[in-house]
């Protein structure tokens, strides 16, 4: 899926408002390396450890971004927001985790902030 300025934008709210910043970003791209090669079953554990490690650092906040989970599923998706609510979460976050367009912006995001600082 093409990511376009309105999804943009959400995940950019989403990760201002969770602190996500380049030692995040890197900490999953390192965890996600380490599949390389792997079992599919090494792999789909390794997946299940990414969302374990997601959830736990940024569980404590994900209800602050309540509404912009729901509009990115739905943009994502292309459902309605309602459809949105009813989508199983660690799937979604699972999805997104292998799409080239979300990786692409994030790694792009992670060098961005190590040059400035």
């Amino acid at each position: 899926m093409k990511i376009n300025i309105d999804m943009l934008c959400t995940l950019s709210s989403i990760m201002d408002k969770l602190n996500i910043d380049t030692n995040t970003i890197n900490k999953y791209f390192k965890m996600g390396e380490a599949g390389k090669g792997k079992s599919k079953s090494e792999i789909e554990n390794l997946q299940k450890k990414i969302g374990m490690e997601i959830m736990i650092d940024l569980g404590k906040k994900i209800h602050l971004v309540k509404d912009e989970l729901i509009e990115l599923i739905s943009m994502y998706k292309e459902i309605t927001t309602e459809e949105a609510k009813k989508v199983n979460i660690i799937d979604f976050f699972k999805e997104i985790a292998k799409d080239e367009d979300i990786k692409n912006f994030l790694k792009k995001k992670a060098t961005s902030d190590l040059k400035k600082n």
